[in-house]
């Protein structure tokens, strides 16, 4: 599992918490708890390795530990905001770069 960046914040919009790497799946609740900032989560529903149990899972983790979690669904596969894929879509692209 790759590290957590915990308490990531983006010098343009100070305290908004940033998430670098796929750490979706993490379900140490050790390493949960370093977390320092609100986390959106931005899921592709489609995704075959972060499917629905594994982020139901990681909800009930960060619920338990308080932390807070916003989850964006998108009826899309993995790394859909990527132009270089060919499943690559454009429309949710756009409505994710919206979210504040």
């Amino acid at each position: 599992m790759a590290p957590i960046h915990a308490g990531c914040t983006d010098s343009r919009n100070p305290g908004i918490g940033l998430c670098d790497l796929l750490w979706h799946a993490e379900d140490n609740l050790d390493r949960l708890k370093t977390l320092s900032c609100d986390v959106l989560d931005i899921w592709p529903t489609q995704d075959k390795w972060i499917n629905k149990d594994v982020t139901d899972k990681f909800e009930k983790n960060m619920a338990s530990l308080g932390k807070s979690l916003t989850i964006k669904p998108y009826d899309a596969d993995h790394a859909f905001a990527n132009p270089s894929n060919p499943k690559h879509n454009k429309d949710f692209t756009a409505d994710a770069t919206k979210i504040p």
